[in-house]
C-alpha cells in the first residue's frame, strides 16, 4: 500500500516512550523514515524530565510500558498547557489489546489519538500528519495573537500621542501623572511643571485659518521638543497649550527650561499679523514645583502652573512666571 502524500510541513519533534529497547528503536526508526526527529525514553518519569528540558511536538507512548502513568502524563501535559500557556503536545498512545474499556478515561485525561500494535506504517503516518496539522495551527495562532498584540500596542501608543503635534496626549498625561505621584510618594523625587500657551492664538486662527494654525502648533511642538533633556516629558494639554513635566527639577530649573522653549519658538520667526507682543508668534509659560504626592497635590500643582501662565500673559505675554513673579522675555528680570 502506498504512503500518504508527503507534505512540506516542518518535521515534528517526537518523544517515543517504550519499555523494550528493541521496540523503542524500531518505532523511532519508523518515525524518522517519515521525516521526523525522535528522542526516546524508557518510562514516564524519564520522559517527563526529558520534556521539561527539551520541548516536543508529539509523544508516542506504549500503554503497557506506561500503565496508568499514561493517564498521569496526559494530565501533567494538559495542566502545564493550561497554567503556562504552553504549546499543546499531541499525545498518541498504543493501548493494550483489551484497551477499549480504558479509552474513555484516556480521552478524558487528554490523550489525542491511539495506535494499535503492531503499529502500521500508514496508521502511524496518518497520526503524525494530524499531529503536524495541530502543531502548525498552533504556530499560526501564536503568530496571529502576536500580530494582534503588536497592533493593539500600536493603537494604544497612538492613543498616547496627540495626532497633530505628536506630543503626549491627555491619555498619556494621566498615565504619567500616576507614575509621578508614585515616584514622589515612594522615592521623594521632585518634579516641576511648565505650562506653555501660544500667545493670542485665537487671533492667529481668525486671520490665518485653521490649516495655518495647525502648522503653527506642529512647529511650536517641534521647537519645544528640541529643548528637552532626556527624561523630560511633553504633552499637548489642550488647544494651543502645552505642558512639560521635568523630573528632578526645582522651579529655578523650570524657569530656565521655560525660557529655552520661549526662545526656541521666537527663533522660528513665524509671522503673527495680529499679535500685541510683536510681529511673530510667541509663547508664555507658567512654572510650578510639585510640593506633595496626593491626588489633590497633583491637581493643585497643575493649577498653580496654570495660574502662573495667566500671570505671564497678564504681564504682557512672551514671558515666564512662577509664584506670582514674572520673568520678562530675554532678561530673566522679575516684574
Amino acid at each position: 500500500m502506498a504512503n500518504l502524500p508527503a507534505t512540506d510541513r516542518t518535521p515534528l519533534r517526537i518523544l517515543v516512550i517504550e519499555g523494550s529497547p528493541v521496540a523503542c528503536q524500531t518505532l523511532a526508526r519508523a518515525i524518522e523514515e517519515l521525516g521526523h526527529g525522535t528522542r526516546t525514553a524508557g518510562d514516564i518519569d524519564e520522559a517527563w524530565e526529558d520534556m521539561l528540558a527539551h520541548p516536543v511536538d508529539a509523544v508516542v507512548a506504549d500503554w503497557p510500558t506506561a500503565g496508568s502513568g499514561a493517564l498521569e502524563l496526559a494530565r501533567r501535559l494538559r495542566h502545564r498547557e493550561a497554567v503556562d500557556a504552553a504549546q499543546h503536545t499531541w499525545l498518541i498512545v498504543t493501548p493494550p489489546p483489551s484497551g477499549r474499556a480504558d479509552i474513555p478515561d484516556a480521552l478524558e485525561a487528554g490523550v489525542d489519538a491511539f495506535l494499535v500494535k503492531p503499529v502500521d506504517r500508514i496508521a502511524l503516518q496518518a497520526a503524525l500528519a494530524t499531529a503536524g496539522r495541530c502543531r502548525d495551527l498552533q504556530v499560526e495562532a501564536r503568530a496571529v495573537r502576536a500580530e494582534l498584540a503588536r497592533r493593539d500596542e500600536q493603537l494604544r501608543e497612538e492613543g498616547r500621542r496627540d495626532p497633530l503635534t505628536r506630543l503626549g496626549s491627555r491619555v498619556r498625561l494621566d498615565e504619567d501623572l500616576r507614575r509621578v505621584r508614585n515616584n514622589v510618594h515612594r522615592y521623594r523625587h521632585r518634579w516641576t511643571a511648565v505650562m506653555i500657551d501660544v500667545d493670542q492664538f485665537r487671533r492667529y486662527l481668525e486671520t490665518m485659518g485653521r490649516e495655518a494654525g495647525d502648522d503653527v502648533l506642529r512647529r511650536v511642538a517641534k521647537a519645544i521638543r528640541r529643548t528637552l533633556r532626556d527624561g523630560d516629558l511633553a504633552y499637548r494639554y489642550d488647544g494651543a497649550r502645552f505642558l512639560l513635566l521635568l523630573p528632578e527639577q526645582d522651579e529655578d530649573g523650570g524657569v530656565v527650561a521655560a525660557h529655552r522653549c520661549r526662545a526656541a519658538v521666537a527663533a522660528l520667526a513665524i509671522p503673527h499679523p495680529r499679535s500685541d507682543v510683536g510681529d511673530r508668534v510667541t509663547v508664555s509659560a507658567g512654572v510650578a514645583e510639585l510640593l506633595g504626592a496626593g491626588a489633590d497635590d497633583i491637581e493643585d500643582w497643575l493649577r498653580r502652573a496654570d495660574l502662573a501662565l495667566y500671570a505671564a500673559q497678564a504681564a504682557g505675554r512672551n514671558g515666564v512666571a512662577r509664584g506670582g513673579h514674572t520673568h520678562l522675555a530675554g532678561t530673566g528680570a522679575e516684574a
